[in-house]
């Protein structure tokens, strides 16, 4: 009778502390199929539209269409006028500049946007010892990053919304941005900003000459910086 008494009292034991014994997702291992997750994308061509409001800027319904090219090449086209391009992990491969160097930390799992998220912490070396760390958002079920947090004086928050491409590419339709200036007369005003993407055409091939166009232009005079 003891012995079955002891076996019941450890059966459960286990039973309440199984969850709480359950091993920890690998870092590395969501890391690494967030990277993958844009593979079968080699190009794509998609309309932009960009808006953003900040204590010396305001521009309202900025149109471009963005061209990307592995492994990283970007060209921007405006609509009429001047394109003014965002700075950062918002066009092409979004892990890109964040993936170089990255060391992942799990943190925990919750709720964000709607989607039922892994919570990464990303320390980049790479990116120079001033450069703080960044916080993911990963969804689960499609395991594409839905929000990221920096700290520090150039702090920025962004959500991202996506949709089903061709029935098999998850891309962002919509970026929000909100962040603060780091320096200057408006330092510490924040600024915010939204990036619309419409009709992607993937995978339907772009050629060089139009990179080429872009590498032989002067520096843009305006751009959306983020530090």
């Amino acid at each position: 009778m003891r012995r079955i008494a002891l076996l019941l009292t450890i059966a459960f034991v286990l039973s309440v502390a199984g969850p709480a014994l359950a091993r920890t997702p690998s870092a590395d291992d969501i890391f690494t199929t967030l990277k993958r997750g844009f593979a079968g994308v080699n190009d794509y061509r998609a309309d932009v539209c960009l808006t953003v409001k900040g204590p010396s800027v305001s521009i309202n319904d900025m149109r471009m269409t963005v061209y990307f090219k592995k492994p990283n090449k970007i060209h921007v086209e405006a609509a009429q006028g001047m394109a003014m391009v965002p700075r950062g992990s918002f066009f092409g491969n979004p892990m890109s500049e964040l993936a170089t160097g990255a060391r992942p930390v799990y943190l925990r799992s919750e709720s964000k946007l709607g989607r039922d998220c892994d919570v990464l912490r990303l320390a980049n070396p790479s990116a120079g010892p001033n450069m703080p760390p960044v916080t993911l958002w990963i969804d689960k079920e499609h395991v594409v990053m839905v929000a990221m947090e920096t700290s520090g004086n150039g702090g920025m928050k962004t959500s991202w919304r996506y949709e089903k491409i061709d029935g098999k590419y998850y891309l962002p339709v919509e970026i929000r941005a909100d962040m603060r200036a780091p320096g200057g007369a408006n330092a510490g005003q924040p600024v915010k900003a939204v990036i619309k993407f419409t009709n992607y055409r993937v995978n339907k091939g772009i050629s060089d000459k139009v990179f080429e166009q872009e590498a032989s232009k002067p520096p843009p005079a305006r751009h959306w910086q983020r530090h």
